[in-house]
């Protein structure tokens, strides 16, 4: 798989992939949004990019930029039985974003009042809505409303539905100075699904929580 990022100073932004050999075929194959991200680290774009497409990867995986052998092995364990062959890895290490906050994720609006006028700057919200029903973006003090795709990737229950969102927020998390990322819905935490999930993001310096 050959996973590239296309950035436009006016309009579309994210993803595009090209199935190689022994890859499988996504059925969306790109994940794009209206407005991108003023800062990216190419470790959590590594895991976004994994979160979205990593169902279907097969043979080499080619990302757009170098990231850490920390995020390739947490991968590659969540994988198994297939080896992945991930690349190309920075084998000199870089410090890991910052953040404070907790970046909640908001899918099927509205965003909630206390967001909007949170009675803590460091909670921020990240809002996706559908490219079918929305174009463009607006950015607030501590929170962005963004239309993207992503709802074509999204699968129907549980913690995978979630994937494509949490795959924004590794993106944006940095911008709204986040260092945790809260989906607004009550999921089992003992689920080993979603201890793979922090685990995965723990390696980029974000943390998972679950609330309502």
């Amino acid at each position: 798989m050959i996973i590239k990022w296309l950035s436009e100073f006016d309009g579309q932004s994210g993803f595009f992939v090209e199935p190689t050999d022994y890859d499988g075929t996504p059925v969306i194959t790109n994940l794009w949004m209206d407005s991108a991200p003023k800062v990216r680290h190419w470790d959590r774009q590594a895991i976004a990019a994994y979160l979205v497409f990593g169902s279907t990867f097969g043979g080499p995986v080619t990302m757009p930029h170098k990231f850490s052998p920390a995020v390739a092995n947490a991968m590659k364990a969540l994988s198994t039985p297939i080896q992945l062959d991930l690349q190309p890895i920075e084998y000199y290490p870089k410090a890991l974003p910052t953040g404070e906050g907790r970046l909640v994720l908001v899918r099927n609006g509205p965003v909630p009042e206390r967001l909007l006028n949170p009675a803590n700057q460091s909670d921020s919200y990240l809002e996706i809505v559908r490219s079918d029903k929305a174009s463009g973006a607006i950015r607030r003090i501590n929170g962005l409303t963004v239309a993207s795709n992503a709802w074509l990737h999204q699968s129907t229950t549980g913690l995978a539905s979630w994937y494509p969102f949490i795959a924004m927020a590794c993106l944006f998390a940095e911008d709204l100075d986040a260092g945790t990322i809260v989906i607004p819905e009550a999921i089992d935490t003992s689920l080993q699904e979603w201890k793979d999930l922090s685990y995965l993001l723990s390696t980029a310096r974000l943390g998972l929580e679950s609330a309502l």
